[in-house]
């Protein structure tokens, strides 16, 4: 089946970009994350931001990674709407800024844990409109009420 192939692909890119059980080759793992990105899925998305990051030393509000990140977080990634959210800030873009942040917040409301930590830690952005740190100790003791280990060690 074709997400095989393109889970494939991502563990190829990765296992290139890491030089897991190969030789590191970063043409080749550029190559699979290119084939991995067919795929549409938050992992090829965030995994290929990543490896520009790493390798091609691009910036994190850098036009293609940005727009990388955009894609995940529009797949409602909660990983992804928290960088998505982390970049608006140090961009000092308000509008997107709301935008990612009220995804999050309908995703912690519906009880997932995940999204509440990505939620508390857009809280703690500094330079962002929405800087809380009450609100953001309100979901990590929520989250710890609800035995999150992640919670209990902040």
């Amino acid at each position: 089946g074709h997400n095989g192939q393109t889970e494939a692909a991502v563990d190829l890119a990765k296992a290139y970009q890491f030089g897991v059980g190969t030789p590191e080759n970063v043409d080749k793992s550029e190559q699979y994350w290119h084939e991995a990105l067919t795929l549409n899925s938050t992992e090829a998305y965030l995994g290929y931001a990543g490896f520009l990051l790493d390798k091609k030393a691009k910036q994190p509000t850098d036009g293609a990674v940005k727009d990388l990140i955009w894609k995940a977080a529009d797949l409602d990634d909660p990983r992804a709407l928290s960088a998505a959210f982390q970049i608006a800030v140090s961009t000092d873009d308000r509008a997107q800024q709301s935008r990612w942040i009220d995804k999050l917040r309908q995703q912690s409301q519906q009880g997932d844990i995940t999204s509440s930590l990505e939620l508390a830690d857009a809280y703690l952005a500094q330079g962002s409109e929405h800087f809380s740190p009450a609100a953001a100790l309100g979901l990590y003791k929520a989250a710890a009420t609800n035995g999150n280990a992640y919670a209990q060690a902040k």
